[in-house]
């Protein structure tokens, strides 16, 4: 989870590049190249695991609590 209001900020800024319909919301698969931009590197099995446990969509709260 971000500690920091330059974490949240590069975490907002990465989001937004992928919520092309600016509903809060990112596409399950799209995760991992999110992640990937904010510095992170979750492998396969984690991605897969994390959208199991989240879902279908994935709101920016969600990806913050994984990321």
């Amino acid at each position: 989870m971000a500690n920091t209001s330059d974490e949240m900020r590069q975490y907002r800024e990465a989001f937004s590049l992928f919520d092309k319909d600016h509903d809060d919301i990112i596409a399950p698969q799209e995760l991992g190249v999110v992640l990937r931009s904010c510095g992170l590197s979750p492998s396969e099995a984690d991605l897969q695991k994390i959208q199991q446990q989240v879902g279908r969509k994935i709101d920016f709260n969600t990806f913050v609590r994984v990321a």
